[in-house]
């Protein structure tokens, strides 16, 4: 996932599609790889980022969605395979416990 980040480090943007691209700079854009104000960061935002999201993604929290995300989280359990305890669960992990100092799940089953 592509990252822009200002020169002082202060505006980090990710734009979704080229129709985001669009409302955000004003103008219709037809080579994306035009340099402009804000430049790419070398890193790739990781995609595992997103899948461990899925626990507030899935009913819009916190936009809306918080009474059906207070009943179901914790998950009372995942299972996946050994392959996502690198990916997938360490991200669960770690935003889980950044927002809420809990685990998402309760049980896991590898």
């Amino acid at each position: 996932m592509p990252l822009w980040i200002s020169d002082d480090g202060h505006e980090v943007v990710c734009v979704g599609s080229i129709e985001e691209l669009k409302q955000l700079s004003g103008v219709s854009v037809d080579d994306i790889h035009h340099k402009g104000l804000l430049r790419r960061i070398p890193e790739v935002f990781d995609f595992w980022f997103e899948s461990g999201s899925m626990p507030y993604a899935q009913v819009h929290y916190p936009i809306d969605g918080r009474r059906t995300f207070t009943d179901t989280f914790p998950a009372d359990f995942i299972a996946e395979g050994i392959d996502q305890t690198r990916g997938w669960f360490y991200t669960l992990l770690v935003i889980s416990t950044t927002l809420f100092d809990q685990p998402p799940f309760k049980n896991l089953i590898v």
